[in-house]
């Protein structure tokens, strides 16, 4: 008994340090995936209590797991043991190994299952239309000297409007815009109104509102929203020309439902202004692709220039350009940064990024629960599938002396197939219907995460169902051939 004890431990303390080393290694991986947005990301990492942790629940499983058979084997009545030799048929010696194999069939499809609704998530997400097409587009921030807020409103239009000029002169760049607004996918500004013709509300919280977004002329170029009615601002719509404004289709449809919005105007209360609506365009997801009908708020743009000088000082603390370019963005950052030198050398890049790169960090959670719930799937098929090979290798092992009896009897090769399959068929069945009980009761903690596809989709519990059983069976070839192969005369040659 201390001597199968002393070799459970060994195994399982040998298990987890080699844990301990796949940990090591798939962290690494694991941190450059996980969104930065998780809380305390910096926190994660093995350390002392981790390890403490890792060699107590080795030496107790090793412990826990070992014990039973020792305990068993001491029981032995190795008189009648060496007599029976390995004839006759299995019975409760198996039916804990048979136990545990369903319960890791079950476990194998609750993570397969979650697994496949991620992907099938992320499936969902590709095919989102943005509203926009951020193939080719770079964005940055930059960084002013001190002494250009000190400027007059009207020389910092100058400015930008020459910053803008002087990107859209660069090899490379097709399109270049001042965007005094959070990018698409990274947050938003709001705006309250009223139509004009209707009366004022009382209440700040009865007025209107609308997602923000202060642009150049050429933004709908850099980003491609398609114009569906009017026309978008253009260079003669300065500070000195009426304020006007474009509306999104949702705003459109929303606050204009069955008329025509173009010549209609809107009271902005935060700058005290009517601006008159010249244009309708797409509407581009601001908040997430996985949002779905909740990033469905109605938009409304301004051109940059026309704001009120109060607001103009402001864009040389948080500004941003979107830059649409030939071919990869980031191929073209080094001649725009060597254009700002020769330009304007107290002005500095930074935080560029591509808005392919924020349209895919837009899903980063999804993807990396999906990651995560694969890698754990994989590793529950693996081990289903070494148990499922493990039992029933000792069930043929165990039952060569009926097999042998039965071919002698005259049974087919195929029969014994049949026999050896049926259990691994009867296990994984059963672990099967176990996993989608599961599953039903814990994809449910998912429903947040997904998008396109329910809790509870059909067609990926039916797919990791037959995934699961055609691993199953695989595991269970070799013994079910080992079993064919049997030799009637052998196998009888000890009766």
């Amino acid at each position: 008994m201390r001597q199968l004890l002393s070799e459970s431990v060994l195994l399982s303390v040998l298990g987890g340090t080699l844990g301990l080393m796949v940990a090591t290694w798939g962290l690494k991986g694991a941190l450059n995936r996980i969104p930065q947005a998780l809380p305390r990301v910096n926190e994660i990492g093995l350390d002392a209590r981790i390890l403490l942790f890792t060699l107590e629940t080795s030496i107790l499983t090793g412990i826990l797991f070992g014990l039973a058979p020792a305990l068993k084997i001491s029981q032995t009545d190795l008189q009648a043991t060496f007599k029976q030799g390995g004839r006759g048929t299995i019975g409760g010696r198996s039916r804990l190994q048979r136990v545990f194999i369903v319960a890791e069939l079950a476990l194998a499809l609750v993570l397969l299952a979650g697994a496949g609704l991620m992907l099938r998530t992320l499936g969902q997400l590709s095919a989102v239309n943005p509203g926009f097409n951020a193939h080719n587009v770079l964005n940055f921030g930059m960084s002013f000297p001190p002494s250009l807020t000190s400027e007059p409103p009207a020389a910092l239009r100058v400015h930008f409007r020459q910053i803008t000029a002087n990107l859209e002169s660069v090899p490379g760049v097709e399109a270049a815009s001042f965007l005094d607004a959070p990018l698409p996918m990274q947050g938003s500004d709001t705006v309250t109104f009223w139509r004009e013709g209707e009366p004022k509300p009382p209440s700040e919280n009865d007025l209107h509102w609308a997602f923000d977004l202060g642009v150049q002329p050429d933004y709908l170029k850099v980003l491609q929203i398609p114009l569906k009615q009017g026309r978008f601002f253009s260079e003669q719509d300065t500070e000195k020309s009426p304020t006007v404004t474009v509306i999104d289709e949702v705003l459109a449809r929303k606050y204009f439902p069955n008329e025509n919005p173009i010549g209609k105007r809107l009271n902005i209360s935060s700058v005290d202004q009517q601006w008159e609506i010249v244009g309708v365009v797409g509407h581009a997801k601001q908040i997430g692709l996985a949002e779905g009908a909740a990033d469905n708020h109605p938009q409304i743009y301004y051109a940059t220039v026309q704001i009120p000088d109060k607001f103009v000082p402001t864009w040389t603390i948080n500004s941003r350009f979107v830059v649409r370019t030939k071919g990869n963005p980031l191929a073209t950052l080094g001649s725009i940064r060597t254009m700002f030198e020769k330009t304007n050398n107290q002005s500095t890049i930074d935080g560029e990024q591509t808005l392919e790169t924020i349209v895919s960090n837009s899903v980063a959670s999804q993807r990396f629960i999906m990651t995560l719930l694969s890698a754990f799937a994989v590793l529950a098929v693996l081990l289903a599938s070494i148990g499922v090979y493990g039992v029933i290798s000792y069930v043929v092992g165990q039952r060569t002396h009926e097999i042998g009896l039965r071919m002698a009897l005259g049974a087919y090769r195929l029969d014994v197939l049949r026999l050896v399959v049926g259990e691994s068929v009867a296990m994984t069945m059963v672990g099967v219907v176990i996993g989608i009980g599961a599953s039903f009761a814990l994809t449910r903690l998912l429903a947040k995460m997904l998008y396109g596809v329910t809790a509870h989709d059909p067609i990926t519990f039916a797919g990791c169902a037959i995934l699961l059983v055609s691993v199953a069976l695989a595991a269970s070839c070799a013994p079910a051939r080992r079993a064919m192969r049997v030799d009637p005369v052998v196998a009888l040659r000890d009766e």
